[in-house]
């Protein structure tokens, strides 16, 4: 570790982690001498390559004298608890050295009729020791207060989440392709894998009865299957392109395969519909809905997401998306938001939930660098 100022986080149950890393990433870009000492609760996955001057360590027993001892070894200027996992032990010990105490992305709400955990006395008297709780939503912030914590300290951050990473491209070839596309309309179906042929073939079937001139690009999981799934098309009568052979979207193709997965920032941004492949069946997604999302496409997703199920959940929730089954629905769905004003409106409702997850990184970054300033 480096000299400086020294940080003790610990990643408890329910916390984004992906968020979290990105905190921590943030307050060390802002802070060159600023360390980490990160620890997990039971359960917690951490990623196998942290940020540099980030050192893992195992989470001290929630016992009085493990937890002095911890303190003692890694003397922090500030501790930023995380999810639902207090420390309890930790916490006197941490006002005993006059040490700022955060709870950020706080899951009170988790602990509701556990062991009456927020009426126990000892609880309720160590939560009014914290100097800031973000809580991750208004039932957890009315948890705090009810628990006896200080309504002072509480604000209300939302999930932890980190911003959208939407994938790039070259904005030369963009304004090339999509002059080459004009007025068509188009939709995307991005990480389509073999199994999931048939039944975007079938809306896109579907949805052309409305509108003669759509064009479908497909952007393959797995590129070696771009030959299989042009076959597979080209044998359902269907004008087929494939850009590994320097073909371009121009009016006769009416399916376009794109094989190189660094072109994706391409057609979710040419694409005002996209549906999210490998998504249908199991095992399950590998992409983040919120790429498309960012990028002002409306997205459409199956029920099998994977680990990205939390991301799909919330744009679903507000409107920002749609949970297709199986073809048939796909279809619907995209003739619904071949209208322009529809898809706006729910571009619109995933721009909002992409860049809230931002705001809240942001904002827990702005309190731990007031807690780090206020140490000293």
């Amino acid at each position: 570790m480096t000299a400086g100022r020294r940080l003790w986080c610990n990643a408890g149950g329910r916390v984004r982690v992906s968020g979290l890393i990105e905190l921590l990433e943030g307050l060390l870009e802002d802070e060159p001498d600023l360390s980490v000492v990160l620890t997990a609760s039971r359960g917690v996955t951490l990623p196998a390559n942290l940020p540099d001057r980030v050192e893992h360590r195992a989470r001290p027993a929630d016992l009085k004298q493990k937890a002095e001892r911890f303190l003692n070894d890694v003397d922090p200027h500030v501790v930023v608890l995380t999810g639902d996992d207090l420390v309890l032990s930790a916490i006197p010990a941490c006002k005993a050295r006059e040490i700022p105490l955060l709870l950020v992305d706080a899951h009170l709400t988790s602990k509701v009729g556990a062991l009456s955990f927020l009426t126990d006395m000892r609880t309720r008297n160590r939560l009014r020791q914290f100097d800031r709780v973000l809580a991750a939503s208004e039932a957890d912030a009315a948890q705090f207060r009810n628990a006896g914590g200080d309504d002072e300290a509480v604000e209300v951050l939302g999930p932890l989440e980190p911003g959208p990473k939407p994938p790039s491209c070259n904005p030369g070839e963009r304004d090339e392709l999509a002059d080459l596309i004009g007025t068509r309309p188009v939709w995307s179906a991005v990480a389509l894998r073999p199994d999931e042929v048939g039944a975007v073939e079938r809306a896109h079937r579907q949805s052309s009865r409305i509108s003669h001139r759509l064009l479908l690009i497909i952007s393959p999981a797995d590129p070696s299957d771009e030959e299989a799934i042009a076959e597979q098309l080209a044998g359902s009568n269907w004008a087929v392109g494939r850009r590994s052979q320097s073909v371009d979207p121009s009016p006769e193709i009416d399916i376009l395969i794109a094989d190189d997965p660094e072109e994706l920032g391409l057609w979710v941004r040419l694409a005002p519909i996209t549906f999210i492949g490998s998504s249908l069946y199991d095992p399950g997604v590998a992409l983040d809905p919120y790429g498309p999302a960012c990028l002002g496409s409306a997205v459409l997703h199956g029920p099998k997401m994977g680990a990205y199920a939390e991301q799909a959940e919330r744009l679903n929730s507000a409107g920002a998306s749609v949970i297709v089954q199986d073809g048939d629905q796909l279809g619907e769905a995209v003739m619904q938001l071949l209208s322009p004003e529809r898809a706006a409106r729910q571009a619109h409702r995933a721009w909002e939930v992409t860049s809230a997850g931002a705001e809240s990184v942001a904002r827990a970054r702005e309190v731990v660098l007031h807690a780090l300033d206020q140490a000293g």
